[in-house]
């Protein structure tokens, strides 16, 4: 679980399939993670990756879900407005991503 290989969406900055991901730079593995996400971007290979522990332990559960990830879909943002970001596994964000394109 401690695999740093999600990214964190904001839902509440996204819009439609136009995603804002958490983090405008990522760290190293033995760097302090970045959870300021409101400096996002766009770009999924900048963007800051983490595990489930890093939000579990920084948040806690509530409104950022990070108990699991969730299934990158194209209504992701309406399905998942409950919550201020959700954790969407980076190989499977990525190949979404680039699939519309």
């Amino acid at each position: 679980m401690k695999d740093r290989k999600y990214l964190a969406v904001s839902i509440k900055h996204s819009a439609g399939t136009r995603f804002t991901l958490w983090g405008w730079e990522r760290t190293k593995d033995e760097q302090k993670r970045c959870f300021s996400g409101y400096l996002g971007t766009m770009d999924y290979d900048k963007c800051e990756l983490y595990s489930l522990e890093d939000f579990q332990e920084h948040y806690g559960h509530g409104f950022i879900k990070c108990d699991k990830p969730v299934k990158m879909t194209m209504d992701l943002v309406r399905k998942w407005n409950e919550y201020d970001t959700v954790l969407v596994d980076y190989e499977e964000y990525k190949a979404f991503v680039s699939s519309k394109n």
